[in-house]
């Protein structure tokens, strides 16, 4: 984090844990916060239906992240939970991301649509803490975050990342040699597998998703050709 003080407020924090909460925050602009960390502290079941669109946040809105999803509700096989996050304009300063995904918990079948997003980056924040949002745990408090589903479609990013995951050493840690507990992320409706390890530039772009995405989507899927090799000789030598 840049500079010597960070502000401490939230601007809404509703303080429902646990309690399924319908959200519509939409049409609205946020204007310079200078005492604002963070803007959206949603510390609350966010259910389905929620609608986080056509926002405008400026520079100073908040200092660090705009959308924190701390709780969701969890949908069912049939009846999914889904959470829109699109249409909006995001302009950040250097320690911002607009939105975080980091929910307590064990959720199942949440879906979070981030579509038609703009997001700028403070031109002096380091690259590698750019993002449209990020993943990190809630603490120890998250269990595991794979029955969540974010979809991704038309963002405007430019040279910026697309999102990013982070934990801190005392957080839940949701990567291990067997079993990934990250949300599952779809590009174009592509899932994007390993995306730890992977930098994805402006989705909007489709000669970019066709040049640095598909060409990773294919190569996992596609199946490879053991050479085909001679039997050794087995045959017991005959004396005589």
């Amino acid at each position: 984090m840049s500079g010597n003080t960070k502000p401490t407020k939230r601007a809404f924090q509703p303080n429902r844990w646990g309690k399924p909460t319908k959200l519509v925050i939409e049409n609205n602009y946020f204007g310079p916060s200078p005492e604002i960390y963070n803007f959206f502290e949603l510390n609350c079941a966010v259910s389905d239906g929620s609608k986080f669109n056509n926002n405008t946040f400026v520079k100073e809105a908040a200092f660090h992240n705009c959308f924190n999803f701390y709780e969701v509700e969890s949908g069912t096989e049939d009846k999914h939970t889904i959470i829109e996050v699109s249409g909006n304009t995001f302009d950040c300063g250097t320690d911002c991301n607009p939105i975080r995904i980091g929910c307590k918990g064990a959720p199942q079948y949440v879906d979070f649509f981030i579509e038609d997003n703009t997001y700028t980056a403070d031109p002096e924040t380091d690259p590698a803490w750019t993002g449209l949002f990020f993943i990190q745990p809630y603490g120890k408090q998250t269990e595991d975050m794979s029955g969540i589903s974010v979809y991704l479609k038309n963002n405007h990013i430019g040279d910026n990342q697309l999102f990013y995951y982070w934990a801190y050493p005392t957080d839940a840690q949701l990567i291990d040699l067997e079993e990934s507990k990250l949300p599952k992320v779809f590009v174009y409706d592509e899932e994007l597998k390993d995306y730890v390890r992977i930098s994805l530039l402006d989705n909007l772009d489709e000669s970019i998703y066709n040049r640095e995405v598909k060409p990773l989507l294919e190569a996992e899927t596609t199946p490879t050709t053991e050479p085909e090799t001679t039997p050794a000789d087995t045959t017991e030598p005959v004396n005589g």
